[in-house]
């Protein structure tokens, strides 16, 4: 395959793992907007970024450790915590209901998710417009306030700061695994692979990588994949020599 055919493979490929990620389908629609408006993206500093992408891994071990203990009766037969009772509340929605999946009362993706199907008819509008017990309890049968108030705070931050959620997604973190710890990272299927031969250090890469990873710049060559890495495959777009980054499934190109 030539370097001009290998390069629109891997546009293909970026364009596809957009899509295959909703929420970070959103997270890129946000930042068009924000450059519609012309305002100019921060960025963290190192130390900063680098403690975010560590925050993923303790939100991975408090969601955990809060899934087996609401949801102790379905894994030991016997409940840690008593829970509210549903049949007293009169309903089986929202926080209240879904204690046992702790998670999905918080993602921020799961009100857009919802969206979508009431827009396609696949889910009835209503479910979501029944409001109970207070704003911080029930908001409607798939969708909580908290869902929303962490949907509108990673919005916000996202127009700030290119793709925010992505930086704490713990979803995304269970993939870095792959791409940053052994041996996850020798049977990782997907690797973004630098040339040394063929990079110039000219940086463009570390500027428009959306998460502020550095290892493809500052790595001489071979398997630059890193934790921050999400393979959305910006560097390799947006790289002006063609071959010098490269995004490898199953070692091919």
């Amino acid at each position: 395959m030539s370097l001009h055919a290998n390069h629109h493979v891997n546009r293909f490929r970026a364009v596809l793992l957009r899509l295959v990620l909703p929420f970070g389908l959103y997270m890129d629609l946000l930042i068009r907007a924000r450059k519609i408006f012309k305002w100019r993206h921060l960025s963290f500093s190192e130390k900063t970024n680098t403690a975010l992408g560590q925050l993923r891994y303790i939100i991975i071990a408090v969601f955990l450790i809060l899934s087996v203990i609401f949801g102790s009766y379905a894994i030991f037969g016997a409940e840690i915590i008593q829970v509210l009772d549903l049949a007293a509340l009169g309903t089986e929605a929202g926080i209240v209901g879904s204690l046992n999946e702790p998670f999905c009362l918080v993602c921020p993706a799961r009100p857009l998710c919802v969206l979508v199907e009431c827009a396609f008819g696949y889910m009835n509008f209503s479910y979501i417009t029944q409001i109970s017990y207070g704003p911080l309890w029930i908001t409607g049968f798939y969708v909580t306030s908290l869902n929303l108030s962490v949907l509108v705070a990673v919005t916000i931050l996202a127009f700030a700061y290119r793709r925010f959620w992505c930086r704490i997604c713990p979803l995304g973190a269970l993939t870095a695994l792959f791409s940053s710890f052994t041996p996850f990272k020798q049977i990782a299927l997907t690797k973004l692979q630098k040339s040394e031969e063929k990079c110039t250090k000219c940086g463009v890469c570390k500027r428009v990588c959306p998460t502020q990873a550095t290892q493809m710049y500052e790595k001489k060559g071979g398997d630059v994949t890193e934790s921050r890495c999400m393979l959305c495959l910006r560097c390799v777009e947006m790289c002006p020599y063609e071959g010098a980054l490269s995004l490898t499934v199953a070692a091919r190109q």
